[in-house]
């Protein structure tokens, strides 16, 4: 459209389109209908942004594990209860980035081969492709392949309680692969302080840090 063309740029009442842009970052509704009821306006409406198509991310913009209607902090549209849009804006900050951050769960340990887990768990590629009952590494932690089971001083990171395992979902799900929860980018490594019950000490949790 050729606004410099008056003629037809007036028929189709382009003319008398106006963009308005306030002096502040944050326009609600009652704003616009403020200037709706001007007797001069005939509609005042937000220019919001749109698509034709829907958005291309990662995984177009939701993912689709079955669970993650019910992760309102992520997305709220009041379905499964919650208010309708409190929430982190995650599906859009996933479309612009997803980092792949390496998260340390201290807890009771994770279980390597849940489904929704397998693909994000840490691996000491040293270690795996190294030789058994040596520190291949050199960092004084022999077949530290996946982490480092602190309360029995072992690489064996098995989660017999589920806490660990619980944790390390929310922190570092595999997305849109049509299971569980969501987290996006997130690779995991298990750090073990606690026991089979839970339980650890000061020195345990500690340990890690030194």
């Amino acid at each position: 459209m050729d606004p410099s063309d008056p003629p037809l740029f007036e028929s189709l009442g382009l003319g008398r389109t106006f963009l308005f842009i306030p002096s502040v970052r944050i326009v609600d509704s009652g704003l616009v209908a403020t200037y709706g009821a001007e007797p001069e306006v005939g509609v005042a409406e937000l220019d919001c942004r749109f698509s034709a198509v829907q958005p291309k991310g990662p995984f177009g913009i939701f993912p689709n594990d079955p669970f993650f209607g019910f992760q309102r902090g992520f997305h709220n549209n009041e379905m499964n209860r919650g208010w309708p849009d409190a929430d982190k804006k995650a599906p859009e900050g996933w479309f612009i980035q997803q980092d792949a951050a390496l998260t340390a769960i201290l807890d009771t340990g994770i279980d390597k081969n849940h489904e929704d887990l397998s693909t994000r768990v840490w691996m000491n590629d040293d270690e795996i492709g190294g030789q058994p009952g040596v520190d291949d590494d050199g960092n004084g932690y022999i077949d530290d392949a996946w982490g480092w089971n602190w309360v029995n001083d072992c690489p064996n990171i098995f989660d017999d309680n589920g806490h660990g395992t619980h944790v390390a979902g929310i922190a570092g799900a595999e997305s849109n692969n049509d299971k569980g929860v969501v987290a996006p980018g997130r690779e995991i490594y298990s750090i073990l302080p606690g026991d089979d019950y839970g339980w650890g000490n000061g020195t345990s949790m500690a340990a890690p840090h030194v």
